[in-house]
């Protein structure tokens, strides 16, 4: 049985969130993240194997959380009217064509609002749901947020401003000149 000293633990725990958080998983290694500390590496070994194993200590009660909340959110949606479904189908459609302030998308209640507004209150609403997720989930919502207040940060937009309104044409054209090179 390995020792348990709660406090390290807990500090090792931590030091390997920010760790992640600072170097990503590629960058981040035991050695930081024992530095971080002041332990040795040993010290680290003796409650996790490998930086996989600190990882998925970490990971796994947001990510559990994470999918409970997207489940719920699929049997919302599945519970929805298939009339509700369809127009919400088709919200996302018309909105990854066009100009998302001038675009109306229908809102359950019957209403119509610009897809950036609806937009931004489903982030203001995210953002309220997810409080307690820390930094990263806001600078994430942020980022969201963001794409809809200037368009030029929008991938579509800046493939449309680069192509011209015929993007989605050539996207088709050279998907089909590479398709038929690959099955000749």
């Amino acid at each position: 049985m390995r020792p348990v000293n709660e406090k390290l633990a807990a500090d090792l725990l931590e030091a390997g969130k920010q760790e992640f958080l600072e170097k990503g998983f590629q960058g981040a290694s035991m050695r930081g993240i024992a530095s971080r500390l002041s332990v040795t590496t040993g010290a680290l070994y003796r409650y996790y194997t490998d930086k996989e194993s600190l990882f998925d200590v970490l990971v796994e009660e947001p990510a559990r959380v994470l999918e409970e909340r997207y489940r719920a959110i699929q049997r919302n949606f599945a519970d929805q009217p298939v009339k509700d479904q369809v127009q919400a189908v088709q919200n996302f459609k018309n909105a990854a064509h066009y100009d998302l302030k001038t675009v109306k998308i229908v809102m359950p209640d019957g209403t119509a609002c610009s897809v950036v507004k609806a937009a931004k209150r489903i982030i203001d609403a995210m953002e309220a749901f997810f409080d307690d997720f820390g930094t990263s989930v806001h600078e994430c919502l942020a980022f969201q947020r963001l794409k809809f207040e200037d368009p030029h940060t929008r991938y579509a937009w800046k493939i449309r401003e680069e192509y011209g309104q015929g993007f989605v044409a050539r996207g088709l054209q050279l998907a089909r000149k590479l398709q038929k090179g690959y099955v000749e």
